[in-house]
Order: structure tokens, then C-alpha cells, then sequence
């Protein structure tokens, strides 16, 4: 049979009419990424969502159990203390006080929680003898650690709190850390200003009492206001000062008018000094319609990819429509990047330009006050340089050192009676720390840390048998997706669940045309193998001597997997006589081919034995082939797993292709990846990858 009737038999029905249309037609792809962009750990997740499901809400209600029993429930109680955010005065508050009132709360409650505070409270001999500090090894570090001082920014409230089993000790401890808290730091600071207050006061009569004393040492007469004069030394220094002063003043202001030029040279021209951002493509590339162009562009890419994986032959019409495509997309999306490009310039320019010109106005009130500084230091040097001269053209009477002794300290008096009329109207002024609310005895517990505590260990609980699940998938490292195999070798076909019978004729009539393509014309002898026995490699057999045979092509299914025959099974037949015999006594094939219900001719393997690995040698194996080649077109053999028996690699060197099964979920990387070493290692004409149980996507990727 020659190469166009085969192929005309592969596409036409029994009776040499044309097979009907399918009812199912090529759906186009959904837009989403194809399960293998899929992040892996989630993957592993949904893959497994039914025992993290069952087996995660177990062990999350048995741990929130636990979790609600050995955490107990505790009466919980508190009292108030009112911190002033302002410094109380009897005139009008300084908006400044505010300054340091964060700093002054957190000072105040580590005060609470001081050592010396708690010390003081605990030797209450009520407090003291108290259970739940009686059985306490350090109760002072037992309160620091269980004592909770709560406070918000902003907010002058203090909250002093505790929790415990006994209502009333709780509540008695409490009170006794605020009192004594009050007693040790907040009277303790009035005590320490009156006593200020008093030292001032005794100073500033010693200070009075002694100035009258020098007063009656000054002659009558003589006045005892001394007039401020500047010694001529002094007025040299502060003419050498100011003259340094205006030197680096001239710098400034000249290096300020050099970059008010800058900037109004920058300012009139604001698009040459625009400069796209690093990151410029990855912003555009959030843009709906580049992502849709980038989709495109990936689209055309993988099918170009896999066309290169799958044929050798790339000067083909098809293939150079896909390079066009890709360019054509590659243009479009960098004229729409163009276009969002300038658009996002548009934008920004002008903010650009309002920057550049605040920047102007900044400069020149910065230029207006260095001049007016410069003016103020010029006056400053006249009235210095007058000073000078004046001093030195007079001659200047000896000073009465008495006298400025007596002025300096009236002076101080004065400052100093200032500072106690302050500290007085501090004294007189409403106390800035003042209790608000003792604490009150509890109705009841509190169940916050047992709801908590419970939530925590459900939590836990589900993300131990996620990480278990997501750890337990990760070293088995099974196939999860089609992108999973790219790497290891060309995908031929995927063929979806069983569930979707007409998607799975439709997958494998696509799998059956690309044979026919690549597979030479005289009788094809193709071999379908597996890395163990479970990865579906006999329903894929099955399935595809069916294709073949619904295209009407004279096809066979042989079930060389001698030493585990299951193949019988699906064509619903007996493994009585077989492979087995007929490689030990050479009987006619005809005798021992069925014929299963659908009308597949189907060779089982027989019965195995000793014998039969003896006749497992090139010369009988060939001879064995050429018998079936004589009789059929297409001879669709299912041999051994590739990894179990050493029976394969003799049958494989006679295929003229090979399909390594792959079961979704199921088939392990490193396995097939083994068994994919070994058939290449026999350099097979054809030799590519069949996925089983693909979704959607998959498939028509």
C-alpha cells in the first residue's frame, strides 16, 4: 500500500466514504495561562484540597480543643489614670508642651512597672499575704511580667491592668501599684519643686542681705547704674567677626543667583529635562492592552516553540506564518507602547515644570534673605566701626568695680525671684497626673485569650497538613502540568479525562495525524511504553488502536507486556495463546488474534514463562515483527515499563516511534526522566511524551 492510500484510508471510513463531521469542534483556548505558570506549592494545594480539607479540619478542631481547655479563663480588671498632654498652668498653656508628652507617658508608665513602685506596693502587709503572691518565688518579677500598662498615641488615658483567678486579689494588687505609684513618684515630685522653691527663696534673701552689705562700702553720691560700654578690644573682635561673616555671605548669595539661573534655564525648556524612569517598561507593561499584546506575543511564541520541538523540517509554510504573526504582534505592541509612553510623558512633564518652578520661588526667597541678612551684618559692622572709633578717640574713666558687682547681682536676684513666682504658679496649678478610676471587682472572666488561643491552633493545625501535603508533593515531585515535561522531552499529545469522551477521540485523532506525518508510510510499528505500570499506558494503547481503526486503517494492538497482561481486559477478551506462544513454537499469528467487540484486532500476550525470555533476542523478535508488518498497517504494541523489566529495549529497537505515558498527578519527574535516558539511548526514529488527564488548556496548548 502506498503512502496517499494509507493516508486516504487514516481519514476515511470503513466503506470509503468520508467519516461524518464531529459533533465536537476546536473551541478556542481560553485567554488564562496554562496550569504549568501556576505557582507549584499551589498547585500542590488544590491538587490535594480534599485531604488538607478533611484531615486539616480534624487536627485544627482537635488542637482549638485542646487549646480551649489548657488555656484558661481569667478575671481580668483595671484602673484609670488621667495624664495631662499639657503642662497645667494658672495662665494661658504653651501649645509646645505637647512636645514631650509621648515621651513623658512612656516614661510614666515604666514608672508604674519600676521595681521601686512594686516594692512599695507588696509590702502592704493586705497585698503581702495575698495566695496568689504568697506562692510567687519573686513577686515583684512576677508583677512586672503579668502587669499590663496599656496607652494610645494621642490619647491621655493610662490604663493600669491585671488577670488572675481571684477577682478581689486582682483587684486589690491593682489598687495597691496605683497608690503606691501616686505616693513614690507623683507626690514625691511635688515635694522635690517646694523644696526648690524654699531653696530659692533662702537664696535669694542671702543674695539681698549681701548686696545691701556692699552698698554701704559705695560712696554717697556715686550713681549705682553702671552704662554699657564696649571695650575697644571687644569691638575689634566683633568688627574681624562680622567682616568673616560678610565674605561667606558674598559666596552664598553668588552661588544662589548661579542656581537661580539654572533653574530658570530648566524651567523655560522643561522636556529636555524629563528622564523616563528606570522602571519605565514594567510600568507600561501593567497597561490592559499591553498585557493583552504580550499574551498574544507568548501565544504565537510557545506554538512556534513546540512546532520546533515536534518537527525537524522548519522551512514550511506554516512555520513562517508563525514567525510573521510574532513580528506583526511584536509591532503592535511596540506602537502601543509608544503611545502610552508619550501619553504617560503628558502627564508628568507638567508636574515637572510646577517642581522646577517651586523650586524658582524657593531659590529666589531664599536669594531675598541672604541679601537682607548681608544688609543687617553691614549695619552691624557700621555701628561696631563707630563704637571703635569713638573708644579710641576718648579717653575712657577707670571703672567702679564695686558698683558692677552690686548691678550683677541685683541682677540675679531678679532672675531668680523670676524662676520661683514660676515654680510657685507651677505648685499652685492642677496636678498634671491625677487618678481617674480605681479598680473595680470582675462579674466575669474573660474569654478573649481562650477564642484567641483557639484560633491560633485551628490556624496552626491546617498549615501543619498544608506544609505536610505541600513538603510530602514536593519530594515525590509528580507531574502536575504539561509544562512540567517540557524540559525533559517534545509533548506528542494530551489526552484529557475519561470523563470527556468526545474530547478524548478528538485529542487522540490529533495525536494519530501528527503519526501519520512523521511515521514513514510502509507499515508503522509504533511502541507505547510507560516509566512504571500505573501511568497509563494501557488505555492509552487502547485508546489509540482505536483511532487507527475507526480511520479505517488494518491496525493491530499487541500486548507485549508479558509478565503483567492487562490489555485483554479492555478488549474484553481471554489471554488464553498469545505473544508468549508464539515466539516458543511459531504458530501462525492468525491463530491467535481476537477480535474485541468493537472490531479491534487484539493480540494478548499469553501465557509467561522461563521459556519466553530465552526467545526475547533480535533474530526472533524480528522475524516476529515482519509477520505482523506482512498482515497490518499500523501495529500499536504495549511492552513492558520501561523501568521494571529489560524486555523493552529489545522490542523498542523495531518501533518506529515511541510514546512514553505519562499520568497526570500520578507520574513521578525523576522517573521519567530515567526512563526517557534509556529509549533515547536507543536513538528511535520518533520518540515523544503522551500526557493523560490534561485539562483544557492543556490540551490545546
Amino acid at each position: 500500500m502506498n503512502r496517499s492510500s494509507l493516508n486516504m484510508r487514516l481519514y476515511e471510513g470503513r466503506t470509503g466514504d468520508r467519516l461524518p463531521a464531529r459533533s465536537t469542534t476546536y473551541l478556542k483556548p481560553p485567554d488564562s495561562q496554562s496550569a504549568g505558570a501556576t505557582n507549584p506549592f499551589l498547585k500542590y494545594l488544590l491538587y490535594r484540597w480534599a485531604t488538607i480539607l478533611f484531615v486539616g479540619g480534624f487536627l485544627a478542631a482537635v488542637l482549638a480543643a485542646a487549646a480551649w481547655y489548657l488555656i484558661p479563663s481569667k478575671f481580668t480588671t483595671s484602673s484609670l489614670i488621667r495624664i495631662s498632654a499639657e503642662i497645667p498652668s494658672l495662665t494661658v498653656g504653651d501649645i509646645n508642651n505637647r512636645a514631650d508628652f509621648s515621651t513623658y507617658l512612656k516614661t510614666q508608665a515604666a514608672m508604674i512597672r519600676s521595681y521601686g513602685v512594686l516594692h512599695i506596693a507588696l509590702l502592704d502587709p493586705k497585698i503581702a499575704s495575698l495566695p496568689m503572691i504568697r506562692e510567687q518565688s519573686d513577686p515583684v518579677a512576677f508583677l512586672m511580667e503579668e502587669l499590663k500598662l496599656d496607652y494610645q498615641d494621642g490619647s491621655e488615658l493610662l490604663r493600669i491592668q491585671l488577670s488572675g483567678d481571684d477577682p478581689q486579689a486582682i483587684t486589690q494588687i491593682v489598687n495597691a501599684v496605683q497608690d503606691a505609684y501616686f505616693r513614690e513618684v507623683v507626690e514625691d515630685e511635688q515635694r522635690r519643686k517646694k523644696l526648690r522653691l524654699n531653696r530659692l527663696e533662702e537664696t535669694v534673701h542671702r543674695m539681698k542681705d549681701e548686696v545691701e552689705t556692699r552698698q554701704k562700702l559705695v560712696p554717697p553720691g556715686t550713681p549705682l547704674k553702671v552704662s554699657s560700654q564696649v571695650v575697644p578690644q571687644l569691638a575689634a573682635n566683633q568688627v574681624v567677626r562680622i567682616k568673616e561673616m560678610l565674605a561667606n555671605s558674598d559666596s552664598a548669595i553668588r552661588a544662589q543667583e548661579d542656581k537661580i539661573t539654572g533653574l530658570q534655564k530648566r524651567f523655560n525648556q522643561p522636556r529636555s529635562e524629563w528622564i523616563d524612569p528606570p522602571n519605565i517598561l514594567e510600568l507600561l507593561d501593567r497597561d490592559t492592552d499591553i498585557q493583552k499584546r504580550n499574551e498574544r506575543m507568548q501565544s504565537v511564541q510557545i506554538r512556534i516553540d513546540e512546532y520546533k520541538r515536534v518537527f525537524q523540517n522548519l522551512d514550511t509554510t506554516q512555520f513562517k506564518e508563525l514567525q510573521e504573526k510574532l513580528i506583526e504582534e511584536t509591532k503592535l505592541r511596540d506602537e502601543l507602547r509608544e503611545k502610552r509612553l508619550n501619553e504617560y510623558r503628558a502627564a508628568h512633564i507638567p508636574l515637572l515644570s510646577q517642581q522646577l518652578k517651586r523650586q524658582y520661588d524657593e531659590a529666589k526667597e531664599l536669594l531675598a534673605q541672604q541679601r537682607h541678612y548681608k544688609r543687617e551684618l553691614e549695619k552691624q559692622l557700621s555701628e561696631y566701626q563707630g563704637m571703635l572709633d569713638s573708644e579710641l578717640a576718648s579717653n575712657e574713666k577707670p571703672l567702679d568695680y564695686t558698683v558692677l558687682e552690686i548691678q550683677d547681682r541685683q541682677n540675679i536676684i531678679t532672675n531668680l525671684i523670676d524662676r520661683s513666682n514660676l515654680l510657685r504658679i507651677e505648685l499652685d496649678a492642677p496636678a498634671r497626673v491625677r487618678p481617674l478610676q480605681p479598680a473595680i471587682v470582675p462579674q466575669k472572666r474573660d474569654y478573649r485569650r481562650q477564642i484567641l488561643g483557639s484560633i491560633v491552633a485551628a490556624l496552626f493545625g491546617f498549615g501543619l497538613i498544608s506544609f505536610s501535603v505541600v513538603a510530602y508533593e514536593s519530594a515525590l515531585k509528580r507531574t502536575t502540568a504539561s509544562a512540567d515535561l517540557t524540559r525533559l522531552a517534545p509533548i506528542l499529545g494530551v489526552i484529557p479525562e475519561v470523563l470527556n469522551r468526545p474530547r478524548v477521540e478528538e485529542s487522540l485523532d490529533k495525536l494519530r495525524g501528527l503519526l501519520v506525518e512523521q511515521v514513514s508510510p510502509n507499515s508503522r510499528l509504533i511502541v507505547v511504553s510507560s516509566a512504571r505500570e500505573e501511568d497509563g499506558k494501557n488505555y492509552l494503547s487502547w485508546q489509540l488502536a482505536l483511532s487507527f481503526e475507526r480511520a479505517g486503517v488494518k491496525t493491530l494492538l499487541v500486548d507485549f507486556d508479558l509478565r503483567q497482561p492487562r490489555l485483554h481486559r479492555f478488549c474484553k477478551t481471554d489471554n488464553d495463546g498469545g505473544v508468549c506462544d508464539l515466539l516458543i513454537d511459531n504458530y501462525d499469528v492468525r491463530a491467535h488474534i481476537r477480535t474485541a467487540p468493537d472490531g479491534l484486532a487484539f493480540l494478548p500476550a499469553g501465557a509467561w514463562c522461563d521459556l519466553v525470555r530465552r526467545e526475547l533476542v533480535p533474530d526472533r523478535l524480528e522475524s516476529f515483527f515482519q509477520r505482523l508488518r506482512q498482515a497490518f498497517d499500523v501495529i500499536v504494541v504495549n511492552t513492558h515499563p520501561v523501568l521494571n523489566v529489560a524486555e523493552t529495549y529489545p522490542i523498542a529497537k523495531f518501533a518506529d516511534a515511541i510514546l512514553l505515558s505519562v499520568k497526570k498527578h500520578h507520574s513521578r519527574l525523576e522517573l521519567i526522566e530515567r526512563a526517557k535516558d534509556k529509549i533515547v539511548g536507543l536513538t528511535p526514529s520518533l520518540f515523544g511524551l503522551v500526557l493523560n488527564g490534561g485539562n483544557e488548556n492543556e490540551c490545546w496548548n
